[in-house]
């Protein structure tokens, strides 16, 4: 049944903001396809909060941030991470599971961030919003516990793939998530 809808905004950077009408099945789907795809990647992580430098309002926030963890019953971390200083005293207070990024903040965080915490904790990191440029995932990877995540998706299509940069100068393909068919038109 698809009357029961939630009504998302797309950003507006190809053009004018579109609000797209989305079944609540479909976000149920990718909430499945992020448990079935990462579900096992969270078993040797600390049974902590999920943490986000991205807002709610966002497919991206709303999925990674509150739909997926209230689905699986992980806990929510409070409030907006808005600077790496912030990030650094949440994960020193309390367990850091996951932690829900834009490929902005975790490029403006690289220079100042201490990782050790994360790495201890083996925090699991998603970027999404954009690219990640691959020497900035790269550097990341090479200290964390576990690589990041990058998911690439629209509001209107959804995650559709997810990757993780090892070697900046040879940046990983995408795979597909469950259910995702790409192709070359």
């Amino acid at each position: 049944n698809d009357s029961a809808k939630i009504v998302l905004h797309t950003s507006g950077t190809t053009g004018k903001p579109l609000a797209i009408h989305k079944p609540l099945r479909c976000l149920d789907a990718e909430v499945s396809a992020l448990e079935a795809t990462f579900g096992d990647r969270l078993s040797g992580v600390a049974q902590g909060g999920v943490y986000a430098t991205v807002p709610a309002y966002h497919i991206y926030g709303l999925l990674f941030r509150v739909l997926w963890p209230v689905a699986v019953g992980r806990p929510l971390g409070a409030g907006l991470i808005s600077y790496p200083e912030q990030l650094v005293s949440s994960a020193t207070d309390k367990p850091l599971s996951i932690l829900v990024s834009s490929p902005a903040f975790l490029k403006r965080a690289r220079p100042v961030l201490d990782l050790d915490h994360l790495k201890a904790q083996q925090c699991l990191v998603f970027s999404s919003g954009g690219l990640l440029p691959p020497n900035i995932a790269a550097s990341y990877n090479a200290e964390l516990s576990q690589p990041i995540v990058e998911v690439y998706g629209s509001t209107e299509t959804g995650g559709i793939g997810y990757r993780s940069v090892l070697d900046a100068a040879r940046p990983e393909p995408l795979t597909p998530l469950p259910g995702v068919t790409l192709s070359v038109d």
